[in-house]
């Protein structure tokens, strides 16, 4: 799956794991701890190193902040848990304008998930100021088109 976000990461990486909404945790090669954010589709430093990237997971903020600790325990209460192989995923993403609350996640198919956003976020970052969602729809392939007004 990671070469689908080669275009934001050129270099190799030691995966570390992942988000519960299917974020890459990984080490880069100067021992910095960095993270592929499906929610905003960018690659962000998170810590200096996998000591930092540990105590920040053990800080309430630190979980909040890069797993959604908090959404994800009311989706816990809830009663929507993970199995191998999955992940939450947004109804409507964020980016396209779907809230961040239990009520725009469901449970899907990591890889179904990571091939999702990675064709969303180049598409949104290359669509017009003034463009407006339209809809969207993936081909047998696996191929995603946004449709923009």
């Amino acid at each position: 799956m990671l070469p689908l976000w080669a275009y934001l990461h050129p270099e190799p990486v030691q995966l570390l794991g992942f988000s519960p909404f299917g974020d890459w945790f990984f080490t880069t090669s100067d021992g910095q701890v960095a993270r592929i954010d499906l929610l905003e589709g960018r690659l962000d430093q998170v810590a200096s190193g996998t000591n930092e990237f540990a105590r920040l997971l053990g800080t309430d903020d630190g979980a909040d902040e890069l797993l959604l600790a908090g959404l994800v325990e009311a989706l816990h209460r809830d009663g929507m848990r993970r199995e191998a192989g999955q992940c939450y995923m947004y109804r409507v993403h964020p980016r396209l304008g779907g809230p961040i609350d239990r009520s725009n996640v469901l449970l899907g198919d990591m890889a179904v998930w990571q091939l999702i956003c990675a064709q969303l976020h180049p598409q949104i970052d290359a669509a017009p100021a003034s463009a407006v969602f339209a809809g969207l729809s993936v081909d047998e392939a696996g191929v995603l088109e946004i449709r923009w007004v």
